[in-house]
Formats: C-alpha cells, structure tokens, sequence
C-alpha cells in the first residue's frame, strides 16, 4: 500500500521490483499524475483521503505499507494508524516519513507570529510535478 502516493513515485519504483501496488492519494491531481506514471506497471491507483476509512481495502489484506511524506497533511494521526493497523496483515512492516516542524516553522507563510508549538492550516500549489500544479 502506497498511502498518500502523490504522483506514484513509490508506487512506480515497487512495481518495477515485482511488488503489487495498491496507491492513493487525496489530491485528483495527483492520482492522475500516478496513473500516467504507473500506466502499464501492477499499480492500483485510487483517490482516497488520510484522514477517512480506507474502506475500499480490505482488513488485513496489505503486508507493506508506506506513506513517504503525506502524514504532514493529516490533522489526526490516530485514526490513520488505525486504519494501517486494519488494513495490514499480522506482521506486516509499516514504514513513513514527515517532514521535520522546524522546517514548516521558520517559513513565516506557515507559522505567521505563532510559537513553534501551535498547529497552522497552511496551502500551496504543489509544484515539481507539472502542471495543473494541485493545491495541498
């Protein structure tokens, strides 16, 4: 499971090492970006969000999971490890990424006059991947 995909680098990179992907991310843009890439490899890829039950998988049906850089976008973790709990077969291995705070917190856009230990909603078309340039 490639959770939060983007555009389907990940998922491309498993796939071409013989793994079946299943991959969502929450951004239209982004989905379409991961299926031209994945076009043709074992990738699913669907819209989905973080933050809501994954209930399109089923309950134990994923021995890897994933999830480079998108738990930043999640206001509530918990449910999220939740649904990874669900969804993962017994002894599936989970492994994720976040960006470091300080790096959201020196950027004035983000962190206005707020202290480093409040919470921001924060946006920005994305770019990097080409256009349409999907808003995160």
């Amino acid at each position: 499971l490639d959770a939060g995909c983007g555009p389907g680098i990940v998922s491309a990179e498993l796939a071409r090492e013989g793994a079946r992907v299943q991959a969502f991310d929450v951004t239209p843009a982004m989905v379409e970006l991961a299926k031209a890439r994945c076009a043709g490899l074992a990738v699913d890829v669907a819209q989905g969000d973080l933050a809501r039950p994954l209930a399109w998988l089923a309950s134990a049906s994923v021995d890897r999971i994933v999830c480079s850089l998108a738990l930043d976008y999640v206001e509530h973790l918990a449910p999220t490890f939740q649904e990874f709990h669900r969804v993962a077969r017994p002894g599936a291995l989970l492994v994720f990424s976040m960006s470091h705070p300080m790096r959201d917190w020196i950027d004035t856009r983000t962190r206005g006059s707020r202290t480093y230990f409040e919470t921001t909603r924060f946006g920005l078309h994305w770019g990097g991947f080409g256009e349409p340039k999907p808003w995160v």
